[in-house]
């Protein structure tokens, strides 16, 4: 979907007030098991049309391929919270089950902001690695 940013959106994509964002709102699962909810917001100019598309698994090759965006490097704030009940229903679990927020800022080579991915993830039964480069 589209919209116009949120404070959020806008503060970590360093948006003006009336730029659009492209959200795209993902389920990730283990086998059958759902672990993680995401939602990734991007600055609409940079992604015309891919509201439109399907949406790969493999997002930063789309970024390069099809937008000539590459992902240079990430920064990650992780926070454990409550789930709240739209994205505890998704997961399948009850809400205010504890999951683990990730916070990621994805950016360009010339170091600007171009996704911003929340993660919510179930973290009793796995673990979550990170090896940003």
């Amino acid at each position: 979907t589209t919209a116009f940013a949120d404070a959020g959106e806008r503060e970590a994509l360093d948006l003006a007030d009336s730029e659009t964002v492209i959200r795209i709102r993902r389920l990730r699962s283990l086998g059958e098991r759902p672990l993680i909810v995401e939602t990734l917001s991007l600055p609409q100019r940079l992604f015309p049309g891919l509201e439109s598309g399907p949406i790969p698994n493999n997002l930063y090759s789309l970024y390069a391929g099809h937008y000539g965006i590459t992902i240079a490097n990430a920064r990650e704030r992780l926070k454990a919270v409550a789930l709240g009940a739209d994205d505890a229903e998704a997961l399948g679990v009850a809400a205010g089950e504890p999951a683990l927020q990730i916070d990621r800022i994805a950016l360009s080579l010339d170091g600007t902001p171009v996704e911003r991915r929340l993660s919510l993830c179930l973290t009793q039964e796995v673990h979550y690695l990170s090896d940003l480069r």
